[in-house]
């Protein structure tokens, strides 16, 4: 089986040739959250089996893997063969074939599976952490020309995701996997990337048309549908005539801002409340067309983003101060991004002549011998993230919309309650297949808490696993902060499943809890007389694991307490 997809960057996907190969390395655990400022100490991409895959966003699984979009090699045509990709944190892809006039775009993690957009079927796609594909139309009667492109987990635990063609923000319950809302944005605003913000609504960016009088925007919608105002970016020299810059991918930064990438190379910081600040990313080459791709939080609490002109992954930390590293490749087209749970940065690599998933190993990260890495999203603009990844996909909810709404104005302006703009409350087109109109709001919730906020749910931050020779199986979870000691930590706090077909019959023969490091060792046993071989899943339970203030285990990583966490073992 196989998978990939295309990114929801302003990015041509270009054919690729080439011989596809397939390389397997040893586990790499994940490492430890760290206030690491150095660069990262390597770069090490895996080739995608398929030619012309065309991969893009990309965001951790609750399987403990990495999934990525394959956007296929013939765009978002009817023709389109896209797929859906899987690395494990060893390096090995699997890929999944949605068939003839499927190509995802965005994807995110939600309810124990994968959720994607497809933009050649006008669909929202899930596929289990199995394999096992399903899909919701977004409207039987306009699936060509919806073009669905973000999506991300929104606060009040449904996904978002934008209509790129239809200049809509749709809805969709992961619990039913129906489509309950579809809210208009202005004509022609071309919603691309979407976010968890940090005040509790969707963020999300905005192509916009000149011909429409409109200018690229970030526009926001609260869980109930209403448009705010919408954001423009800071209007670098010489970009569109002074129309403004295009903003690409975004994510909600550790520090409680919103971080966006854009079309002329700007890093832009903006508050809750609207105010930005550009950082100019220095280009070593010159050139016209897309320069930034997705950007994504590490756990060292600075960001990470796709640096297309440079080819390189760069990193700019939350007080504006950038560095990169290059690609190994000169012909690398960097586009999804997103922080994984081994502490690593994890990439999607467009590159002409070879599709790759890449590895960017953090300073700081615990790496055994031959190990590579896993990873995440987070709120990931353009990458997928994940916990509340991104872009793709980080999270990561994956970043990424389309207009917002100023009060006022007219003629092309985004009007309140007006026409030729985007309207506040906008028409609620609903229901799974386009069955039927309706206004129906989604239920309040409460927003995410970024990773690292002093109210924040615990999460595991590295996980480590020690194989001696005829013994017990070890397994340290290292949490990001303390864990509550009543009901106290024990083997009841966990789960092992089913043993690979070749593997050992174990079981959990003891669980200890470290409250000065904040880890757990957990003691795997196989079968009397024998020695453990194969892989099992280790799942963490959220019912089980809690702080001090009593928020159960941040799994996913989203934001929100309530997820089990699942790691798979290699066990001999």
């Amino acid at each position: 089986m196989s998978t990939t997809s295309r990114s929801a960057f302003p990015m041509r996907w270009r054919p690729r040739a080439g011989a596809p190969r397939r390389r397997r390395v040893a586990l790499r655990p994940r490492a430890e959250a760290l206030e690491v400022r150095d660069l990262p100490a390597g770069i090490v991409e895996y080739p995608v089996p398929t030619t012309n895959a065309n991969v893009g966003h990309i965001t951790t699984g609750p399987d403990g893997n990495l999934w990525f979009a394959e956007h296929g090699p013939n765009g978002f045509v009817g023709s389109a063969a896209g797929k859906v990709g899987r690395i494990t944190p060893s390096g090995t892809i699997t890929e999944y074939a949605l068939g003839t006039g499927h190509s995802p775009y965005g994807i995110v993690a939600a309810k124990g599976s994968l959720w994607f957009t497809d933009e050649a079927a006008g669909a929202i796609g899930k596929i289990t952490t199995t394999g096992v594909v399903t899909q919701t139309l977004i409207s039987s009667s306009e699936s060509s020309t919806i073009d669905p492109r973000g999506i991300a987990l929104g606060p009040d635990g449904n996904l978002w995701f934008t209509e790129y063609g239809a200049s809509k923000i749709g809805v969709l319950d992961p619990a039913t996997g129906k489509v309950v809302a579809e809210y208009q944005t202005s004509a022609m605003s071309h919603p691309g990337e979407i976010a968890a913000g940090p005040d509790g609504n969707l963020w999300f960016t905005e192509d916009a048309s000149t011909l429409n009088g409109q200018v690229p925007a970030i526009g926001r919608v609260t869980p109930s549908g209403q448009f705010l105002n919408a954001l423009f970016l800071p209007t670098p020299a010489g970009t569109m005539g002074g129309g403004g810059d295009t903003p690409v991918g975004l994510v909600t930064g550790p520090d409680g801002n919103v971080w966006i990438t854009s079309e002329a190379g700007n890093i832009d910081r903006v508050s809750p409340a609207g105010t930005f600040t550009a950082f100019a990313v220095p280009f070593t080459t010159s050139g016209a067309g897309s320069t930034l791709g997705g950007i994504a939080v590490g756990t060292d609490k600075n960001l990470y983003f796709a640096d297309i002109r440079n080819n390189a992954i760069g990193q700019i930390t939350t007080s504006g101060a950038i560095t990169e590293t290059a690609l190994p490749k000169s012909t690398s087209i960097p586009l999804g991004i997103a922080g994984g749970p081994d502490g690593n940065i994890w990439f999607t690599d467009q590159d002409p002549s070879q599709d790759r998933v890449g590895k960017l190993t953090l300073a700081g990260s615990s790496t055994p011998p031959g190990g590579t890495g896993g990873g995440t999203g987070g709120n990931n603009g353009g990458g997928t993230g994940g916990g509340n990844n991104g872009g793709g996909t980080g999270g990561g909810n994956n970043g990424g919309g389309t207009g917002g709404n100023n009060g006022g104005g007219t003629g092309g302006g985004n009007n309140d309650g007006g026409t030729g703009g985007n309207n506040n409350g906008g028409s609620g087109n609903g229901g799974n297949n386009g069955g039927g109109t309706t206004n129906q709001t989604p239920p309040p919730a409460s927003s995410p808490t970024p990773p690292g906020s002093p109210m924040a749910p615990p999460r595991v931050v590295s996980v480590q696993v020690a194989h001696p020779r005829r013994k017990p199986i070890r397994v340290v979870l290292r949490f990001d902060q303390a864990l509550r000691a009543r009901p106290r930590v024990g083997p009841s706090s966990f789960v092992l499943g089913a043993p690979s077909a070749a593997g050992t019959s174990v079981r959990i023969s003891q669980a200890s809890y470290n409250a000065r490091t904040h880890a757990v060792t957990v003691v795997i046993t196989p079968a009397r007389r024998t020695v453990a071989t194969g892989t099992v899943t280790l799942t963490a339970l959220a019912a089980r694991l809690s702080n001090a203030r009593g928020q159960a285990l941040d799994g996913n990583g989203d934001g929100n307490g309530g997820d089990n966490f699942v790691a798979v073992v290699t066990l001999g």
